[in-house]
């Protein structure tokens, strides 16, 4: 019996280290078991890695350009707004990371603060969270390329016709008269072949309409859009049929 439970606890060790992450909630039940095993060691709080995180901006006051520092401001001043949640989602998107450069969020906690040992550890862990606020910036194309896979998708419907409009607002985006007894169908493909187009011409255009769109925050600047107004009724009849 000894031998058989001895067995069964070395394949679910096996199987919680090796076995393929199927999903979240798969991954998340292998965190919180291993979390308990001697040796791998749980993550650092929520808390204390903002702490850190900000101890390690400060230390850094001598470091780089004023580029540098301004995105080290900004990280910081992101990361003290996070709420709850927030924070420990991206505290768990930094452990993550972390792990990948086989560094546990916990040890930049533990060590002497004036130790050169803290010093590299805050360097990774400040490199990977740099990533992970800057990869915010992209959620305006994760938007717009999940709009392109399936332009025609009911979902996409009200996103396409929004940035439509904001398009059709600008002289570079003409609407074409003859959109105005077309069929729905015939304008869901004209509409696509606008924002089509306006993305091969001025990529940070669109992703600026895209920003606007979604609310989703972005680093791109805007491009110039024309003061020149345009009748609300003709880009509603081309985006609502009416």
């Amino acid at each position: 019996m000894t031998l058989w439970l001895i067995v069964i606890l070395g394949l679910l060790l096996l199987w919680l280290v090796l076995a393929p992450r199927t999903g979240q909630s798969a991954t998340r039940v292998r965190e919180g078991i291993l979390g308990h095993v001697p040796f791998r060691r749980k993550p650092a709080s929520p808390e204390s890695i903002r702490a850190m995180l900000n101890d390690a901006v400060r230390a850094r006051t001598e470091v780089g350009g004023a580029d540098v520092q301004m995105q080290l401001k900004d990280l910081t001043t992101w990361l003290n707004g996070l709420s709850k949640k927030d924070l420990d989602t991206f505290a768990r998107q930094l452990d993550a990371a972390a792990r990948k450069s086989n560094v546990n969020t916990a040890w930049a906690t533990e060590v002497t603060a004036s130790s050169t040992v803290l010093r590299d550890l805050q360097a990774v862990l400040l490199f990977h969270a740099l990533g992970i606020w800057r990869a915010r910036s992209l959620a305006p194309l994760v938007r717009l390329e999940q709009y392109r896979a399936n332009p025609y998708a009911r979902s996409n419907r009200q996103f396409a016709q929004q940035v439509f409009a904001r398009l059709a607002e600008s002289d570079a985006t003409p609407i074409s008269p003859s959109m105005m007894l077309a069929s729905e169908k015939e304008r869901s493909r004209y509409v696509h072949q606008v924002i089509e187009s306006a993305w091969q011409a001025n990529p940070d255009q669109v992703i600026s309409i895209v920003q606007e769109v979604t609310g989703e925050p972005t680093r791109t600047q805007t491009a110039p859009v024309s003061e020149t107004p345009v009748e609300t009724k003709t880009v509603s009849a081309v985006v609502e049929g009416s």
